[in-house]
């Protein structure tokens, strides 16, 4: 383990939106980061040469920012202005030429957001104790063919846990696109995604849908019925993201870009490829998916395990009432449909004559709170 022999100087790079919460975070810093020295900027640097270069000459440990322009630049020309935002890569990890940078959330959400404290003060770890977070096997992949199919599912014969991800399109009809897996071994993982185009492509996904190691996914019902739909229903669906994090932290979000965030120190947000690589796309999903799930196994406390034992297993009735549906007579759903709306009817005009108008809205929120005030 390297061993700092001088305090931790961090660099923030703010926003004049900033300013008025730099107080809070300080005493954040003071309470949690005691040992860090940290300096403010709320000038926008032209390159990101310039800020590399300012940290090596100030012998800055690291750089916080909650600024969109050097996000942008961070980022790259992959991704277009539009696109990128603080809050979809709040937490995310960036290195350029040995300097390294965290994203975070503009300060104003320290006394906003309920756990807007919790959240920088996890992030910003990723700079001050990066020993604290566990490391990963680096994310690699690849594209399935003819050829390495065979040897991709002989090989995942052999994992202890798949997370699993579908891609859809809804032209010309809704169907499954492309599936990823990332398989996870005893300290390496592999990812692979498959694209479906023919039945041949969906005898393969069959097949590695039905071996036999523990599948994950992130908020699996969608994936789980577009699956049953192609007849490739999933072996030992036993984990899920979602449901894991939801009887651990339960007001936190739980989009899978925010836990890839929450749990992995050097990955940064990738959902802004889906309009520019879905394949990679698909492939980065399976992989943070899986990462997530290990962390969350690994540092989740005994009840929050417990939590998970007795929600999870709620999700499969769920799945299949909607798969089932439920038997309705049209017939009698019809006529009972046009009895309630007489009664919407006449009740509106009971409502109007009332108010002597005739046009009323009841479905109008501004409406109704102008009518609440006046009584």
């Amino acid at each position: 383990m390297t061993i700092r022999t001088h305090p931790v100087r961090l660099l923030l790079l703010s926003t004049a939106q900033d300013e008025p919460f730099l107080p809070t975070l300080k005493a954040l810093m003071r309470t949690k980061f005691p040992e860090v020295q940290l300096l403010n900027s709320s000038i926008t640097p032209g390159t990101l040469t310039e800020i590399v270069a300012s940290a090596k000459k100030n012998s800055f440990d690291g750089v916080l920012t909650t600024n969109l322009a050097i996000l942008k630049k961070l980022v790259g020309v992959n991704i277009s202005s539009s696109e990128a935002s603080i809050a979809n890569y709040a937490g995310s990890y960036f290195k350029v030429q040995g300097t390294e940078f965290v994203i975070l959330n503009p300060l104003a959400q320290l006394v906003t957001v309920p756990y807007g404290k919790f959240l920088a003060e996890r992030f910003i770890s990723k700079l001050v104790y990066p020993k604290r977070w566990p490391e990963f096997p680096a994310f690699n992949w690849e594209l399935a063919t003819p050829q390495n199919l065979p040897a991709l599912l002989a090989h995942y014969r052999n994992a202890k846990l798949i997370a699993v991800d579908i891609e859809t399109a809804k032209e010309p009809q809704v169907h499954i696109t492309s599936i990823g897996y990332t398989a996870v071994f005893n300290d390496t993982c592999r990812s692979f995604v498959l694209p479906i185009k023919d039945s041949y492509s969906v005898e393969w996904m069959k097949r590695f849908n039905l071996l036999p190691a523990d599948k994950i996914l992130q908020n699996g019902k969608y994936d789980i019925n577009y699956l049953m739909r192609y007849g490739a229903p999933l072996h030992n669906y036993l984990w899920d993201t979602a449901n894991l994090f939801h009887c651990w932290y339960s007001e936190l979000p739980k989009d899978l870009g925010f836990l890839q965030a929450f749990f992995v120190r050097e990955a940064a947000y990738w959902k802004d490829l889906a309009d520019t690589d879905k394949l990679l796309y698909n492939a980065k999903d399976t992989w943070a998916t899986a990462m997530s799930c290990l962390a969350m196994i690994n540092e989740m406390p005994v009840w929050a395990k417990h939590n998970y034992i007795n929600e999870f297993p709620l999700v499969f009735p769920c799945i299949l009432s909607e798969l089932t549906g439920i038997k309705r007579d049209m017939r009698a759903l019809a006529t009972a449909e046009s009895a309630q709306r007489q009664v919407i009817q006449e009740t509106e005009q009971e409502l109007n004559s009332m108010l002597g108008t005739r046009a009323f809205n009841s479905g109008s929120p501004k409406q109704k709170k102008a009518l609440l005030t006046v009584l």
